[in-house]
This record gives structure tokens, C-alpha cells and sequence, in this order.
């Protein structure tokens, strides 16, 4: 199925960063995530039972991501992914984090895709 619900860079202070300096002070990332329902998203009679609650999703990953420092981007990815597909009537979710710490670069940003079938 192709159809997409995207959060497109939410906002979240964490601790996060290789170094222990890195980790001592919040700096703030944002994540991108494409979620693909397990039903379509056609017909849901304008109920919100019938998709994905997007202000759900969000707070949830906002509360997981606030749960603790982490060294690797890699890691809070796999998690937030893991979560989701657990939590939520998903069939597929991607996520993308923008971390904005190297000097002269935009951002570092890391991908990852996930199914339930592979979860």
C-alpha cells in the first residue's frame, strides 16, 4: 500500500552525542518520519479510529526520545521504529533525523526503514 501520513521535523531536545561533553547539554534534533498504515486511507468516514492519530505518534516519540541520552543516532532510530510498529497500526515507518553539530555542514542526517514483517 502506498499511502503516507509524514510528520515532517518535529522538534525535540535530547541528549545526544558520542563525547560525554556532547551529552552534558540538550541541542535539539528533528525527525521526519513516514508512517504507511496497515489499512488504506481511503473510507475512514472522518472518524480518527479509522488512521493513524499523527498528534499520538508524535507525542509518543517525543516522550521515548526525552527518555534518556543515547551516543548514536543509529540506536534512537532503531528504537523510535521499533516502538511505532508496536504501538501503532503501521506496516511500514521510516524515520529521519537531523543533527545539527558539525562545523560547516548543514546537518548529519540519518535514514532508516523498518516493517513489521522485519521487526
Amino acid at each position: 500500500m502506498s499511502d503516507k501520513i509524514t510528520i515532517s521535523r518535529l522538534q525535540v531536545p535530547i541528549y545526544l552525542g558520542v563525547p560525554d561533553e556532547e551529552r552534558e547539554y540538550a541541542q535539539s534534533i528533528e525527525i521526519t518520519l513516514d508512517l504507511y498504515p496497515e489499512r488504506s486511507l481511503f473510507g475512514t468516514e472522518d472518524d480518527i479510529a479509522q488512521t493513524v492519530n499523527y498528534y499520538e505518534v508524535s507525542q509518543r516519540v517525543i516522550a521515548l526520545v526525552q527518555e534518556r541520552p543515547r551516543k548514536l543516532i543509529e540506536l534512537l532510530n532503531e528504537e523510535v521504529l521499533q516502538m511505532l510498529l508496536r504501538e501503532f497500526p503501521l506496516e511500514r515507518v521510516s524515520i529521519t533525523t537531523y543533527k545539527y553539530i558539525l562545523p560547516n555542514t548543514e546537518h548529519v542526517a540519518v535514514s532508516m526503514t523498518l516493517t513489521k514483517e522485519s521487526a
